[in-house]
């Protein structure tokens, strides 16, 4: 394993999750007053805290995403046809296997150097 795939590997996750807030926060732009765009900010602020919990934990920012994938199939009903799950539901899934590959490429990493029970190196 090179550095710019870990690089790349490591901030993939990251880089979506925060893109994925944005996103959704441009849906509560259209609130007209105050407290609704700040309830309409909910899922943003949702979705950037388990960007943070995955920053520092990519094994539970995986957890975290995943289980945020569900409320997604259930309050839209993005099962019903399958673009509604690839536009909706698809970009959790996707942050999701993302910060899965981070913490499964750390943890190979640490069990070639001999590092199980130690933390992962910070760059």
């Amino acid at each position: 394993m090179n550095k710019t795939s870990d690089r790349v590997v490591r901030w993939a996750g990251r880089i979506a999750g925060i893109a994925l807030a944005v996103w959704l926060g441009v849906f509560s732009l259209d609130s007209k007053t105050v407290p609704g765009f700040l309830i309409h900010n909910i899922p943003s602020v949702i979705v950037l805290a388990a960007v943070v919990v995955g920053w520092r934990w990519p094994g539970l920012g995986a957890l975290a995403f995943a289980v945020l994938t569900v409320p997604t199939f259930t309050f839209f009903h993005t099962y019903r046809r399958w673009e509604t799950v690839v536009f909706i539901s698809g970009p959790f899934v996707l942050v999701a296997l993302l910060f899965l590959a981070q913490w499964l490429r750390a943890k190979v990493a640490r069990r070639a150097t001999g590092g199980e029970g130690q933390a992962p190196v910070r760059q």
